[in-house]
């Protein structure tokens, strides 16, 4: 993704028109040298939590839509332009000795240091609570892996192929892209099965949405009811990836993950006893959507599309 981001066209512009416009940075040599290094430390820190092409772009104009915000602040606590103190050198040493016009080298050292750790702890604390909120966004996905009773192997991927007008709307989904939305498939059906056998409402809540979401919490209330839980476990044997436009409560583009396999439907009673278990091929369409946050979530399972 970080290769992505650095070749793009639209980052090229940005760094050599957008930030270096006249209009946009002080005019001091302080505070371009301040404003720079601040916009490059608030979109890293905005950037950092994003997985997506479109969002890291997005972060990066949020961070210099900020810092143009907070540059007449920036211009209060600067040198003034082609002033005598507008050196870096001289306002390091301003900054360092403050009041006092003359300080010994352990002072300058102490309140150099003090800045560097108040610095750090600044992005630190901007970096931890990115994080913190992209995975409450998305699910908490390393905590919804370590619930999975069963673990799934990566290795043994379906057939995958993914369609032209997937690609063209967004080129980071080609076949090795997609693996990993597949892979999240298979996790998402697994830990719907689970949620129906533990009665766990927030596993389903973070793995599914919209029509999806209230199919299986009518299984769960279904099974609640009659004291039987049934289950369904997929081996998936291939898998088209295709474009689906909206539908139902969706307003944005889904993936049509069309798949094809063998499901094995296990019937558990009141104890948790399998009293009935079949096997049979089968030829579905989940259709997946960011709808929430970074996971892909299964939003519905749809008839499969006859489209070449």
């Amino acid at each position: 993704l970080w290769t992505t981001i650095v070749t793009s066209p639209e980052i090229l512009i940005f760094t050599y028109f957008m930030i270096t416009d006249p209009r946009t940075t002080p005019k001091g040599r302080v505070g371009r040298t301040l404003f720079g290094a601040m916009v490059g430390i608030v979109c890293v820190v905005l950037m950092a939590p994003q997985d997506t092409e479109f969002g890291a772009k997005v972060a990066l104009l949020a961070g210099l839509t900020i810092m143009t915000a907070v540059r007449p602040l920036l211009e209060r606590v600067v040198p003034e332009p082609d002033s005598a103190a507008d050196s870096l050198r001289g306002w390091s040493r301003s900054v360092l000795n403050g009041a006092e016009s003359h300080t010994t080298t352990a002072v300058r050292a102490r309140r150099a240091t003090t800045f560097g750790v108040i610095a750090l702890l600044v992005v630190g604390g901007l970096s931890f609570g990115a994080r913190t909120t992209q995975g409450v966004l998305a699910g908490e996905p390393e905590n919804l892996i370590g619930r999975l009773s069963t673990r799934i192997d990566p290795a043994t991927f379906p057939d995958i192929t993914v369609d032209d007008e997937v690609m063209n709307w967004n080129h980071e989904i080609d076949v090795a892209g997609a693996q990993a939305i597949v892979l999240t498939l298979a996790e998402n059906l697994a830990l719907e099965s689970q949620a129906i056998l533990e009665g766990d409402d927030s596993l389903l809540t973070a793995v599914t949405h919209g029509d999806r979401l209230d199919a299986m919490r009518a299984r769960l209330r279904e099974s609640t009811s009659i004291g039987r839980t049934v289950t369904d476990n997929y081996e998936i044997d291939r898998v088209r990836v295709t474009l689906l436009v909206p539908f139902g409560r969706q307003d944005g583009l889904s993936l049509g993950m069309i798949s094809e396999g063998t499901v094995t439907t296990e019937i558990r009673n009141a104890s948790g006893e399998v009293v009935s278990r079949s096997s049979a091929p089968f030829k579905t369409m989940w259709a997946m959507r960011r709808a929430t946050g970074a996971r892909w979530l299964t939003v519905a399972e749809l008839p499969p599309t006859d489209r070449p």
